[in-house]
């Protein structure tokens, strides 16, 4: 289950990443390990939005393509689903798919896209922050589950991987109530932990072609990685994309919640890694995300709500880029703690309501959301 598999490739040319695709399975045991024939198999892509798969927001279309081709040469039968961030509706899935080029890959392989936007609540006695979740239909249908994420930095959860990925399997609406209902980096990021080990994916495989640097998940910067990764473990796999690209166990909580609950290795010392040179491969110049909602003051004499509010005050903020904004309003009603609101046209944040989950960030279509610091945390930085 430690075992990851890492290879490189440099550009999204259809025969190159088909053919990292296939030799990830190999590494692993064979296809036969993961897929037999008939099995109803379940590709949840990263498809946060509707951006261009050149835009690397989303699981790039190619890379979709690959793995779907190769798993139905095993004889898997595929179905593609996500449900994006906001509303989860037909209307929502088809303009998604079709802008991020799934739809048109699909068609060409005769791949089913998912439509069915039911869901149902699932008990999760087990779970160490939250006991129950609703689940989109196709997650609970399928024989096997295959994350596909896309290596990204992350605003809240400071980077965006396997385990991030399944979030996509709670429907759109019920996202702002996790967010809401946990603020705190740590406790959304023990969710996710949670969510995962429900669901439970086989499979996790990233595209690391080209990933997100800086204020990730979509509002970053481009970022050529030049890998694929793959384990049958989403837990070790993204120990291994975190020190593939700089990011420690401590700055990712997904990852030093899965390191405390026993799921992975402490460091990636502790993992099997098979493929190329995983240390020629090292990207050494990643632009991580500013620091988002951790505690800024770790003192246990603080009473614990003067440090909340400390923290709250202390943390980045969105700030709202006029120049660019377009005065949609989606930023308003994307927010969970309905902390924004429009104003002659443009949005306006009132920084008490804020719990600083940078959705509003991570949902604008523009990219005129970026992040501030308080005066007090720039000084504190910078000394």
């Amino acid at each position: 289950m430690d075992t990851v598999s890492i290879l490189k490739c440099d550009t999204y040319e259809y025969k190159l990443v088909k053919q990292a695709v296939e030799q990830s399975f190999d590494n692993l045991g064979g296809i036969g390990q993961f897929i037999r024939p008939s099995d109803k198999v379940l590709l949840k892509l990263n498809l946060l939005m509707r951006k261009h798969p050149d835009d690397a927001v989303t699981t790039h279309s190619v890379f979709a393509k690959a793995l779907a081709e190769t798993i139905m040469e095993a004889g898997g039968i595929v179905t593609i689903a996500d449900s994006p961030g906001g509303l989860y509706n037909e209307t929502v899935l088809r303009s998604v798919y079709r802008g991020c080029k799934i739809e048109e890959i699909a068609n060409e392989l005769g791949v089913r896209l998912n439509y069915d936007t039911g869901f149902e609540t699932i008990s999760f006695p087990e779970g160490k922050t939250v006991k129950s979740f609703p689940i989109i239909r196709p997650i609970r249908d399928a024989d096997v589950v295959i994350t596909v994420p896309k290596l990204k930095t992350h605003m809240m959860t400071f980077y965006s991987g396997a385990v991030k990925n399944m979030f996509g399997a709670v429907p759109g609406v019920y996202k702002a109530e996790y967010h809401f209902s946990l603020p705190s980096k740590e406790d959304f990021c023990s969710m996710l932990v949670d969510l995962c080990q429900l669901t439970r994916p086989s499979l996790a495989i990233m595209d690391a072609i080209w990933g997100m640097e800086g204020e990730g998940p979509s509002g970053g910067i481009k970022k050529k990685i030049g890998a694929v990764l793959a384990s049958a473990s989403p837990y070790a796999l993204d120990l291994a994309a975190t020190a593939l690209v700089g990011i420690t166990p401590e700055e990712a909580p997904t990852i030093a919640e899965a390191i405390a609950r026993g799921l992975c290795p402490a460091s990636v010392d502790g993992l099997t890694l098979v493929g190329d040179d995983f240390e020629s491969m090292k990207i050494h110049d990643l632009v991580k995300p500013p620091l988002g909602t951790t505690d800024f003051l770790d003192r246990k004499w603080i009473p614990k709500r003067l440090s909340h509010a400390l923290n709250a005050y202390l943390a980045p903020y969105p700030s709202f880029q006029r120049d660019v904004c377009v005065g949609c309003g989606e930023c308003m009603r994307r927010c969970p703690a309905k902390a924004i609101e429009m104003k002659d046209g443009y949005p306006c944040l009132t920084k008490q309501k804020c719990i600083h989950c940078f959705c509003c960030q991570e949902l604008c279509p523009k990219k005129a959301i970026v992040s501030k610091r308080s005066a007090l945390m720039k000084f504190a930085v910078k000394h």
